[in-house]
């Protein structure tokens, strides 16, 4: 790479408003010069380091200048900018906007009393970044950089400008000294000796002269310069070629005299040496053949093996799964076709051939992920009939005669560490006894409605296939995945055993569910979410059993580095679920969330939206309870506590349980006092009921969503389809707003007996006799739907309507059966939730019309239970109240 002499640095001069000075806290750069948007430069590829190959040689002073001569000839406009974002503290880009091939360049200076090592935790900047002219970030990740004493020019280039973005630099020894632990570990793992591969395209199908970069991550560890070893090897792992280049140098290889000594790919090992002489590796992969000839072997094999009759429908749909993945890359784009994919294939055909053999032994795929420890593992989602993966990382000495820890990786978005990662980022640190595993819940739903139901799907799938421990099953993840975290530990405080938040809100109300939890609370100073996410749950946790972290000078978009590290495994790894605790403090707004150990609330209070309890031991003698809003609740004895004479006291009232008592022992509050119910007492709902869930229950299980046979009109099928289309996909209102689910739609008359029974229903009309399954099931129906109004608890409505609800599905009283009906479909397009369906978390709390038992539009839209009859005994009444408001509004 181009050096640049002292006093050269670099082009532009006179940025002082453009300065942010370093001193003990990190800083931002929170003003900056903006180049652009501009065409990018023809020698500016991706592999380009000289700023020479983009801009006119200077001085170019950006002070006094509107435009600013690019190395091409062109010109691009320069403007000064200062527009802070609230939430990243960094500049807010958002006005502008790359079109295809453009690119725009900051500049700044950075301003240092001395020479000092520095360090950039850079998130979600898609481009280059440069300081003095040399070349340490091309979507690359942290680095470690020497700053000069006095001035020190920073150019940034972006190729794709993001929201969310951030840029922190701050004195290495600084961080270090806030926390050894946490930050050595991040310094060892991310940035110290560490070198990067940076290339346009891993596809070298249509080429012989390959371009790669080296770009050390540690300018003071590695500098630029330094000599390394390429080695190029086969499939087979021969060595086809070596030759010497240096590091921060760009390397142009032809592949003409290789390529044929290879089926498939060239496998590149980088070899070099740190400035302490210690010797590194690094390996990049490189396509010269087509895929197509390896997937079609490997499908042939699928099949061979699918003739023999030895592998079981779960196998099968691993290997179908597998190639699935193969075929997707085999189709990509030739600039999409990353080395990162291209290791997924090696990765791919090792388990492929391996669980193969092991399936000709008779055995599973699960025994070739555990000779070769790492793997993806895929499964048939009962949700929407979808091909669903896991990543797992199982200890070094996995046997199936014993169990281990499991630690459960939540994704920021559909997925987040892929099959690479794990080798790149764990396989090698992976020193614990414990196994660790990454699958989706279905997109940004933070842990709520379709994601708790697919996070509870994938753990089953993890706990049958692999030898887990239920006692020490914990969660960790980073924003969407911190809120997950938190939401699925407050809904199920009995089930784990500890989580890792990494910035990541919880509902303030349901802390206390997590008192007899561990809890590692890792979170930003400068969080847009600090209330929720760490000062809330540092006021209402704490002893041995919560570690909290707050990161000096961080916002939300530094702390995802933390997420993987061992040091915060360790810690949770200390602590073991309890099964029988002496307190529980409980508090629920959902049907579906009940139970906290040896407390499960049956029933809230008439009117209430929630119920809280808490219980205590005293000695083995005494059980003391406080209720709140509790109309029902069921206490059962632990089986290490022996039943003599027992005293339960619930909010005064004293009970006597005598020896020889039930286990189980169930109240009831009638009026202002509680009844002690017999044990023959038995619950009459059907199944959990929708309150506090409400519309959302649906989506709680798998679901089939079901349309006419016939329809009135063109239009009416067009509608109902749109409708249908609608409940198949609903959205979230995130960063990322798909939910990657797609519930399978069918005709009425093709819903089998056995589906209309296993799974929760959705069914769209107009009219119940076009509807076969409605026309069946019409009698139990809770509302009466009529060409010229319905019927419901007030009574026959008459008029144009569109209502939506929930209610136990008459071939199944434990799943749900959710009608969508219009008498009129042009009232589909007036009803805000059935144009679009956006499905809250439970960290928002209580939706007043999606928590709702029924929502009805008949010119204003309105949210309601149902009341249930005389026959059927209610629980989880969460209020009578009706929400009203002008049809017009779009407020969710």
């Amino acid at each position: 790479m181009r050096k640049y002499k002292r006093g050269e640095i670099f082009i532009f001069v006179n940025l002082g408003r453009a300065t942010a000075c370093l001193d003990k806290k990190a800083v931002r750069l929170q003003a900056a010069y903006v180049i652009g948007p501009v065409q990018n430069p023809a020698d500016n590829d991706k592999c380009n380091s000289d700023l020479y190959r983009i801009f006119k040689k200077g001085p170019i002073d950006l002070e006094n200048r509107a435009t600013v001569s690019l190395a091409d000839g062109r010109s691009s406009e320069c403007r000064f900018h200062c527009t802070i974002g609230m939430e990243s503290l960094e500049l807010d880009l958002t006005g502008y906007e790359l079109k295809e091939g453009e690119r725009m360049f900051l500049v700044a200076n950075i301003n240092s009393a001395e020479v000092k090592k520095i360090y950039v935790r850079p998130f979600d900047v898609k481009g280059k970044i440069w300081i003095n002219g040399e070349l340490l970030y091309n979507d690359s990740g942290p680095f470690r950089y020497r700053l000069q004493q006095g001035d020190n020019t920073v150019v940034i280039e972006y190729a794709e400008v993001s929201k969310h973005y951030s840029i922190r630099i701050r004195d290495t020894n600084l961080d270090r000294f806030f926390n050894e632990e946490l930050i050595g570990e991040f310094m060892e793992q991310w940035i110290e000796n560490r070198v990067c591969v940076v290339h346009e395209t891993a596809n070298a199908l249509e080429r012989t002269r390959y371009e790669f970069y080296l770009l050390s991550c540690d300018a003071v560890g590695v500098p630029n310069g330094s000599p390394a070893m390429i080695i190029v090897m086969n499939d087979d792992g021969d060595v086809v070629d070596r030759f010497e280049t240096a590091i921060g140098r760009k390397v142009v290889y032809d592949t003409a005299g290789v390529k044929n000594r290879t089926r498939t790919m060239l496998h590149i090992q980088i070899e070099y040496a740190d400035l302490g002489s210690r010797f590194h590796e690094k390996s990049h992969v490189i396509l010269v053949h087509p895929l197509g000839e390896l997937i079609e072997s490997m499908e042939l094999q699928a099949e061979e093996l699918e003739r023999t009759d030895r592998c079981s429908a779960d196998d099968l749909t691993q290997l179908a799964g597998l190639l699935e993945r193969l075929r997707a890359v085999n189709v990509l784009e030739t600039n999409k076709l990353t080395a990162k994919r291209l290791c997924l294939v090696k990765e791919y055909k090792r388990l492929f051939f391996g669980a193969c053999g092991k399936l000709l032994e008779g055995r599973s795929y699960e025994n070739a992920i555990a000779e070769q420890r790492l793997g993806d593992g895929f499964f048939r989602s009962k949700l929407d009939d979808s091909i669903e993966r896991y990543t797992v990382l199982l200890p070094s000495d996995y046997s199936e005669q014993r169990t281990y820890p499991l630690i459960i990786f939540l994704p920021v978005g559909r997925y987040e560490l892929d099959l690479p990662d794990f080798r790149d980022r764990l396989y090698a640190y992976w020193n614990l006894e414990a196994i660790a595993v990454t699958f989706s819940c279905r997109g940004v739903t933070m842990g709520s409605y379709v994601g708790e139901a697919a996070f509870l799907e994938g753990l089953d799938v993890i706990t049958q296939r692999f030898r887990v421990d239920e006692d020490k099953i914990y969660l960790s993840g980073y924003s969407n995945g911190a809120y997950a975290a938190w939401a699925l530990s407050q809904a199920y405080p009995d089930r784990f055993a500890g989580i890792a938040a990494y910035s990541g809100g919880a509902d303030p109300d349901k802390l206390i569910n997590l008192s007899n939890m561990a809890v590692l609370n890792v979170c930003g100073e400068e969080d847009y979410a600090i209330e929720t996410s760490y000062t809330k749950p540092s006021e209402v946790l704490g002893g041995d059993d919560y570690k909290g972290i707050l990161e000096p000078d961080s916002n939300h978009w530094d702390t995802p580095y933390f997420h993987h590290q061992l040091s915060g495994i360790r810690w949770l790894l200390q602590h073991k679920r309890r099964t029988a605790p002496r307190r529980i403090h409980f508090r629920t707004d959902k049907a579906r969330h009940r139970k906290c150990f040896w407390v499960e609330i049956e029933e809230f209070a008439e009117g209430s939206h929630y119920g809280e309890i808490v219980g205590e031991w005293i000695r083995d003698t005494t059980i003391l309870i406080q209720t709140i809003h509790i109309g029902q609740f069921e206490l059962t004895l632990p089986d290490s506590v022996k039943i003599g004479h027992l005293e339960v006291i619930i909010d005064g009232q004293q009970f006597t349980v005598q020896p020889g008592e039930a286990r189980g022992l169930r109240f009831r509050k009638s009026g202002d006092v509680f009844v002690w119910l017999p044990p023959s007492f038995a619950l009459a709902h059907d199944g959990i009921t929708s309150n506090g869930m409400g519309i959302m229950d649906v989506y709680m299980d798998q679901v089939r969503i079901v349309v006419p046979d016939r329809y009135s009109s063109e239009q009416e099928r067009l509608d109902i389809l749109k409708v249908s289309d609608v409940f198949a996909n609903p959205k979230t209102d995130t960063w990322d707003t798909n939910i990657y689910v797609h519930y399978p739609i069918l005709q009425s008359s093709r819903l089998t007996d056995e589906d209309a029974a296993r799974c929760n229903l959705i069914c769209i009309a107009t009219g119940v006799g076009r509807h076969d399954f409605l026309s069946r099931i019409v009698g139990h129906l809770r509302i009466g739907l009529h060409a010229d109004g319905f019927t419901a608890d007030a009574g026959f409505e008459k008029g144009d309507y569109c209502i939506l609800f929930i209610q136990p599905n008459p071939m199944n009283p434990a799943k749900k059966l959710l009608t969508v009906f219009a008498n009129n479909s042009a009232f589909f397009k007036r009803n805000i939730y059935t144009r679009k369906l956006i499905i809250p978390s439970y960290f928002s709390g209580f939706h007043p019309y999606l928590n709702k038992e029924v929502i009805l539009f008949n010119g204003k839209l309105r949210a309601m239970e149902l009341k249930h009859g005389a026959e059927e005994h209610q629980r989880y009444n969460t209020g009578s109240g009706d929400y009203e408001r002008d049809s017009d509004s779009n407020n969710q």
